[in-house]
Formats: C-alpha cells, structure tokens, sequence
C-alpha cells in the first residue's frame, strides 16, 4: 500500500511541476513554430519545423524536474535565436540574388 501510495505522490508532484511549466513552453512553442514559417527556404523551414515538434515531445517526456524543465526553456529560447538569424540570412541572401 505504501508503493501506491509513493507512486501517486510522484505523479502528482510530477504534474505540478509540468503544469507550472506549462505555459512559458507553450508560448515558447508557438514563438519556435512563428519564427520558423519566416524562414523562406522550404528545406530549412520544414527541418526546423520537425526538429522544434519533436523536441518538445522529447520535453514533455522526459522534464520532472524544475531544473530540467528549466535548461529545456533556455535551449528553446537558443533555438528561437537561431532561427531568426536564419530567417534574416536567409532573407538578406535571397534580396541580394533579386538585385543580381
């Protein structure tokens, strides 16, 4: 009985955990997902896209605690920085092929 009892804590404690991540990751989501629609090469725009979805599966899973839950919100944020500079590369690249 004790067991059970242990396990249920666990599962509570891991949902509280979740849900007090809940929605940063959410926004976060949807800001990667935004940001990846601006890249204008299809390749590199569907590459993001794959690799931001199954990341954040990957995050769900795996985050029971806050500090997990918390180095996986500052890799998201570096992701997002990184493919805004792409998008803006890329951008500047395709001006320069339309001025040649």
């Amino acid at each position: 009985v004790s067991t059970q009892s242990t396990w249920d804590l666990s599962i509570r404690t891991k949902q509280v955990i979740n849900a007090s991540f809940r929605v940063p990751f959410i926004k976060m989501y949807r800001e990667l997902l935004k940001a990846s629609f601006a890249i204008p090469n299809y390749s590199y725009r569907n590459f993001a896209l794959r690799r931001i979805r199954e990341d954040f599966r990957a995050y769900r899973l795996l985050n029971t605690t806050p500090e997990k839950c918390q180095k996986s919100y500052e890799e998201s944020k570096h992701t997002l920085e990184v493919i805004k500079r792409i998008s803006t590369v890329a951008g500047l690249y395709e001006a320069i092929q339309f001025l040649s």
